[in-house]
């Protein structure tokens, strides 16, 4: 897998996202389990409140059936006295504590009286099936409760069982159902914790997003402020209005920005001085060269006085880097037709590509424009072609192609050469980093001093053995 130079930013994750979640998550959690739990509650001590209720009515009317009103029902006569005044009394304990019904019934489940019209005396209660551990319950003369059912038509209800005592034994029941209407306020209940909730969580989501504006915007300028030191602008300072932590952070950033650009004009002084010191010497010994060469005949000596030329050559052209790297670059802006660009600069290098046998294929639109300047990026393009074409295999190719894309163009040059190792492609673009027997190492450098000028970044990708790519991104 080939390896990348450091260009893109890694996703990070929003810090007002993160408060966000970090103030609804537990709000969500806390506000979910107090309404479950108070749910519950309130159901639970309603139940209960309920089931003592019923109790208390089923044990009530049960003390109103006497042995002579048993006698008197058990002839299934309804129209008899007993039986009205009996169910009148029913009817009014029914009646005055809203109860569904009331009811009374032989230990055979067959109705004696009840409260509800439809039901004939002599009727089978087929449900109490179900109520027999209730019924069993009440064995030693306390009322009991059943559990909350549901009707057909969709209303809960409960029932509660009394027994009806002669001579200390069971002769009847008496049942009781009552409406948990209080689901009904139970569910109106829940509806309001439900509201109360989304009103909690929208007062926190807004609550969460103006604190994080207040802690966000001015991180948000201090990575701005960063990335712009990153990419060489000096100049900008870091304001901050805020007096807390991130305000104290921004003070020590700017500090620190002034302390690199007094670095880098002491360091352009000292190049700059250096550069100087070195070229006046290197013209003198150019022209005592030049003297000596008119003098001498020898051819010997004629070879090494050319030899001296040489490397006067090399010495005055790499002082020459060293000034221009020393000086900030100087731009002027231009609308540059892409294809014509790299058309002239392959006539620059058409010699060395024959000399190693190598096809330079295009990739370039027609219609294709930028805005640089064509001195200086030219710069840049020789420096990048010539270490492809030097790293290039003879009859190899070097592809160069220029993609448009979200107003950024980005231009990628491609050898198939010996590529560069993991361990000095962090420091490819370090100033007087070198892997060449000669060269002053600040090509790539200085190529990357101007792509940033223009607003623009450089990095490359390569894999030992299968060449490096040189991508380019400029704005378009």
């Amino acid at each position: 897998m080939s390896q990348k130079q450091i260009s893109h930013g890694s996703k990070r994750h929003k810090i007002r996202n993160v408060l966000l979640l970090y103030y609804l998550l537990p709000l969500v959690v806390l506000l979910n389990a107090s309404s479950i739990y108070f749910y519950f509650t309130a159901k639970e001590s309603l139940d209960e409140e309920l089931a003592e209720r019923l109790k208390s009515i089923a044990s009530f009317a049960a003390m109103q059936v006497k042995d002579y009103h048993l006698a008197a029902l058990t002839t299934k006569n309804q129209n008899n006295k007993t039986y009205d005044l009996l169910k009148l009394k029913f009817e009014e304990i029914r009646s005055l504590n809203k109860m569904k019904r009331i009811y009374l019934f032989t230990k055979q489940s067959e109705s004696l009286l009840d409260t509800r019209q439809d039901v004939v005396p002599g009727t089978i209660y087929e449900r109490h099936q179900f109520y027999q551990s209730e019924l069993e319950s009440t064995q030693n003369g306390m009322p009991t409760a059943s559990i909350l059912f549901q009707s057909k038509d969709g209303q809960y209800f409960k029932t509660a069982f009394a027994p009806v005592m002669s001579s200390g034994e069971i002769i009847a029941y008496v049942g009781v159902d009552g409406n948990a209407g209080f689901f009904k306020n139970l569910n109106k209940l829940g509806s309001a914790l439900t509201y109360f909730g989304l009103i909690c969580i929208s007062l926190v989501i807004l609550s969460s997003i103006l604190v994080s504006r207040k802690i966000v915007r001015p991180i948000e300028n201090l990575v701005q402020s960063a990335e712009a030191m990153g990419a060489g602008n000096l100049t900008q300072p870091v304001k901050l209005s805020t007096d807390n932590e991130i305000g104290f952070l921004g003070n020590a950033m700017d500090e620190m920005r002034k302390k690199i650009v007094e670095r880098d004009l002491e360091l352009q002084m000292m190049l700059q001085g250096v550069a100087h010191e070195v070229r006046n010497p290197l013209g003198g010994i150019e022209l005592f060269a030049g003297l000596l060469k008119e003098e001498i005949s020898d051819p010997k000596a004629l070879g090494h006085v050319a030899r001296i030329h040489t490397e006067i050559q090399s010495l005055k052209l790499l002082v020459q880097e060293f000034l221009d790297f020393a000086r900030k670059p100087s731009l002027e802006m231009n609308k540059v037709s892409l294809r014509a660009f790299f058309d002239d600069l392959k006539y620059t290098f058409l010699q060395d590509l024959e000399q190693k046998d190598l096809k330079a294929i295009f990739d370039i639109p027609e219609d294709l424009e930028a805005l640089f300047d064509i001195y200086q990026m030219r710069r840049v393009f020789m420096n990048i072609v010539q270490n492809a074409i030097q790293a290039s295999k003879n009859g190899g190719e070097l592809l160069i192609k220029v993609v448009l894309k979200d107003k950024f163009l980005t231009i990628s040059i491609k050898d198939f050469g010996q590529g560069v190792a993991t361990d000095q492609l962090e420091s490819i673009f370090n100033p007087f980093f070198t892997t060449k027997e000669r060269g002053s190492g600040l090509g790539l450098a200085f190529a990357r001093k101007i792509v940033q000028a223009h607003g623009g970044k450089i990095e490359v990708e390569s894999e030992i053995g299968q060449g490096s790519t040189f991508y380019i991104v400029l704005p378009a």
